[in-house]
């Protein structure tokens, strides 16, 4: 999603990110596109639209930092959205004291509305 669609930065599609979109991953369910993104070292967000390279709607974050920064990039970041057995999850990268990295899987749910909302972590 870096670069230019149309004639438009797809980094200035979305008002809440000054900067390239970062690991983003798209998926179509129920007939919309829905893009998953790291967002600008916040954590991660996701937008919504009817065509896969233009409209997008920015619909917030969804995986914001647990505690403050301890390193850069200690931000859930890296998501990927799938279905295991007819449920969905959302993986994403984590940051422990010290910066290792880690991976969380977190349920998800797609509410009727067209939205979706993180569940539980698995443990």
């Amino acid at each position: 999603v870096s670069g230019a669609y149309s004639g438009v930065a797809a980094d200035k599609l979305f008002d809440i990110c000054d900067v390239t979109l970062e690991s983003p991953f798209v998926l179509k369910k129920g007939g919309k596109y829905y893009l998953f993104y790291t967002n600008c070292g916040h954590g991660t967000s996701y937008a919504v639209s009817d065509n896969p390279i233009s409209g997008w709607q920015s619909l917030g974050m969804l995986l914001e930092p647990k505690v403050p920064a301890l390193c850069p990039a200690n931000v859930p970041s890296c998501a990927e959205v799938f279905c295991y057995k007819g449920a969905w999850y959302i993986s994403c990268a984590e940051r422990q004291p010290g910066c290792e990295q880690y991976l969380e899987i977190f349920e998800l749910e797609w509410l009727d509305d067209g939205t979706v909302k993180v569940g539980k972590r698995l443990e």
